[in-house]
């Protein structure tokens, strides 16, 4: 018997598979620069939404290290941390990708990209994990929406084999 939802833990993600649909792929480097552009052109608009997600249900029990409030506190002491997240994502390259994850909980909604930086100064990448949606209303007015779930220290080691366009 298949069972018709199976739940993964990856890094520090919960990942649910329905059936034998798998929710993690590799995009194509051409797909994964389009993302960015999306996210650079959204960036760049003044009506947009930034949401960042400072805490989350999955920290219950974490380590405080591997959480996002304190990575952006870590990080950016001094900053708003949407202002801090907001210039950090937009430096973000192609060669920090990751993966990308389909939202099975939201599937009308766009798929999680993922991403990980590492800082100098830091032992850890920072895992980020992050959606860009672009929505019209009936008014033809666009309200964008960068929806940001994780930019936190990893728990786990990563190496070049996690990023697939690292040169």
């Amino acid at each position: 018997m298949i069972p018709k939802l199976l739940i993964f833990l990856l890094e520090s993600d919960i990942i649910i598979m329905l059936g034998n649909e798998n929710s993690t792929r590799i995009e194509s480097k051409e797909d994964v620069k389009s993302f960015l552009s999306r996210l650079a052109y959204v960036m760049a608009k003044k009506t947009k939404t930034i949401t960042f997600q400072k805490i989350r249900d999955s920290d219950k029990g974490r380590n405080p290290r591997f959480t996002n409030r304190f990575t952006i506190a870590c990080l950016f002491p001094d900053e708003s941390p949407v202002e801090a997240i907001a210039r950090e994502l937009q430096s973000l390259n192609f060669k920090e990708y990751r993966h990308t994850i389909k939202d099975n909980l939201y599937p009308d909604r766009s798929e999680w990209r993922v991403f990980s930086r590492k800082y100098a100064h830091e032992p850890e990448h920072v895992y980020i994990k992050l959606r860009v949606d672009i929505i019209s209303s009936s008014c033809r007015v666009q309200h964008d929406q960068i929806y940001v779930m994780s930019f936190h220290f990893s728990d786990r080691v990563l190496s070049k084999q996690d990023f697939p366009y690292l040169e």
